[in-house]
């Protein structure tokens, strides 16, 4: 091969591009996927004499795909309707339908081309004054948007819906299946479907959210690794319970997305995640955006990354004519054929080189050293002749239409599958082998469910679940009753402390029979006699289970006989009184004047085995009898 035609040097040497247009010709394939990115800033669908120039020149130039720009920052230029909520945008006649218009266009005649309508998902707004449009997402809905760690909420190319925010991403979710359920559309292509930049995600509710889940408070920093995380689990699971409803109303339809095709800044800044997307089988396109002139340095080993991370789909590359002079974009275009990618998608139609702009000529000249001739893009295996299916559904609190959020999913396949539900109770798992299977639910705080997924090849089967609004976790005792010792007369009090599934009931036993009135977490025997003393225990159950307690003794003491050692009378004619009684117990001393009604004078508690009573009256009062009791 000729120095010059080396896949992925910078524009050959003018004396070897014959070598390298009959090299390109050897390798053209039968069928290979040839977009145009066609925005909507611009001429290319603004009105029906363009869209038809446009359709005239993908056949003239044998481009076989359009990704048309429907969604350029937050307005529709299709015909939105409820609960689409994206109003018209005011740079086309309010009654041209340019989707339609291009459907139409576009599969009618020949050779067919495919159209994937292309939305911006998260970039809704870039202007300094805020959209005209009342309805806009902008205008309706301020509290969508993301903010910086500041809390500016201008960043990077400009206003943001922040995918941490459930109710901002049903509004793109409500715009995807409005478009796929009513537009005759090959795929649907998202754009911007991340982050701006490493410090953004400070939505006031996304960051509520993620506080929530870890417990925490504040804000952490834009490049805290669980915050980093969290934020990129935002967008992969917009992405995969988005695809299954997608796919669920039109099967055949091809997703992709465009992304950073510098998979490192895409993962850490972006929290884009596009190799693991198309290892799992949410997308089945990825269309990294490989823009450069710089072809060793930059281009090149970006395809090269791009191959080797396509996963179970396929990667098609972005190229960036708008950067290049018609033959760099040429010698771009073969390094990529060369590898073995079985696709391109140039931007763009509208300016598609570098320099002074020149459709006829550009396009012209790719036709003439790329693709001479037509071609119809690829067919995709697992569309054509699918050997797997998806299995998707939604979590519910029983008996409402709450979803759960982190409830954890698993598909009884072999090797078992499991998920987290999203913020809206979704899951969805792809590339399912045919087969029926069991898929269960456990949910933090709740309880359990179960449902049958019979999946077949090709297709979407959804299988919603409903968990009990409480858990059915067993009783577990963390606090046991303690064993006691009382005297005869005194009172008891065994207690036990439980955890598990409300409600939940008790049953005291003694010396293994039930008590009849021992039915709650505290026993209390009042008046115990010796009887009363042997072992006692607990069985506390739920509905998930019983458990009993450790055995805890009752001894029931008889009081030492209260001992009068002396009585004497003082100096001053008190009366003085030793006694003696048992060591911790308490003694009350009473009078009487009639040995029949008697009064309480004290009580004492007994130290060190003895105490003593002075009677505080005077010895002129009548006659007074005394005595020592124990006080229960």
């Amino acid at each position: 091969m000729k120095r010059g035609c080396i896949p992925g040097a910078s524009v050959p040497p003018w004396p070897f591009f014959l070598g390298c247009l009959l090299w390109a010709a050897l390798v053209a394939r039968s069928s290979e996927f040839r977009g145009l990115w066609v925005d909507a800033w611009g001429a290319g669908f603004l009105n029906s004499s363009q869209t038809s120039q446009l359709v005239s020149d993908c056949r003239k130039y044998n481009f076989n795909a359009v990704v048309v720009q429907m969604r350029r920052r937050g307005d529709a230029f299709y015909m939105p309707q409820s609960p689409d909520g994206d109003p018209r945008t005011t740079a086309v006649a309010s009654t041209y339908d340019a989707l339609a218009d291009l459907i139409a266009q576009c599969h009618s005649g020949s050779p067919r081309l495919e159209v994937h309508c292309w939305v911006v998902s998260n970039l809704i707004w870039s202007g300094g004054t805020p959209p005209s449009q009342p309805g806009h997402v902008f205008n309706l809905h301020p509290e969508y948007l993301m903010k910086d760690f500041a809390g500016q909420t201008q960043i990077s190319e400009g206003h943001y819906l922040d995918p941490g925010h459930p109710e901002a991403m049903l509004w793109n979710y409500r715009m995807a299946m409005d478009i796929v359920s009513r537009y005759d559309v090959d795929g649907f292509h998202w754009d911007y479907i991340r982050y701006p930049q490493q410090n953004s995600g400070y939505n006031d509710t996304a960051l509520a959210r993620y506080n929530a889940e870890f417990g925490l408070t504040g804000k952490p920093s834009s490049s805290d690794a669980r915050f980093a995380t969290w934020r990129r689990r935002q967008v992969t699971d917009f992405l995969r319970w988005v695809s299954a409803d997608l796919l669920a109303v039109k099967p055949a339809l091809m997703i992709s997305t465009a992304v950073f095709s510098n998979r490192s800044d895409a993962y850490t800044y972006r929290f884009q995640d596009w190799a693991a997307w198309t290892s799992e089988g949410i997308i089945d396109l990825c269309l990294p955006m490989d823009y450069s002139a710089d072809n060793s340095g930059v281009f090149n080993p970006r395809v090269d990354d791009a191959m080797a991370h396509q996963g179970v789909r396929r990667v098609y590359v972005g190229q960036g004519a708008y950067l290049n002079p018609k033959e760099n974009t040429v010698a771009q275009l073969n390094y990529v054929r060369n590898k073995g990618l079985l696709g391109t998608l140039l931007y763009s139609y509208r300016t598609c080189n570098s320099g002074t702009v020149n459709q006829a000529d550009t396009f012209g000249y790719i036709k003439t050293n790329y693709q001479p001739a037509w071609t119809a893009p690829p067919t995709l295996p697992w569309k054509a002749t699918p050997t797997k299916g998806i299995a998707k559904g939604t979590v519910t609190r029983q008996g409402s239409t709450t979803p759960v959020y982190n409830a954890t999913v698993t598909l009884n396949t072999v090797p078992a599958r499991t998920q987290k539900t999203e913020a809206h109770g979704k899951f969805a798992f792809f590339e399912v082998p045919p087969g029926t299977f069991t898929m269960s639910v456990t949910a933090p705080g709740m309880g359990s469910a179960s449902g049958v997924a019979d999946v077949t090849a090709g297709r979407v089967v959804t299988v919603d679940l409903a968990v009990p609004a409480t858990d059915t976790t067993p009783p577990v005792i963390t606090g046991q009753p303690a064993d006691q010792i009382v005297h005869a007369g005194a009172t008891a009090a065994f207690s036990v402390v439980a955890t598990g599934s409300a409600p939940m009931s008790y049953q005291w036993r003694f010396n293994g029979l039930n008590i009849a009135a021992g039915t709650k977490a505290v026993l209390t025997l009042t008046n115990v006699q010796t009887s009363a003393a042997g072992e006692y225990v607990v069985v506390v159950t739920n509905a998930a289970g019983a458990v009993t307690s450790a055995v805890a003794r009752l001894t029931v003491t008889l009081p030492v006989a209260v001992r009068i050692e002396s009585i004497s009378l003082l100096s001053d004619g008190r009366l003085h009184l030793l006694a003696g009684g048992e060591p911790g117990s308490r003694y009350a001393i009473q009078i009487s004047t009639n040995l029949v009604d008697w009064t309480e004078l004290s009580t004492v508690e007994i130290v060190g085995g003895t105490f003593e009573f002075i009677d505080p009256d005077r010895p002129n009062l009548p006659q007074r009898f005394y005595r020592v009791r124990l006080v229960p």
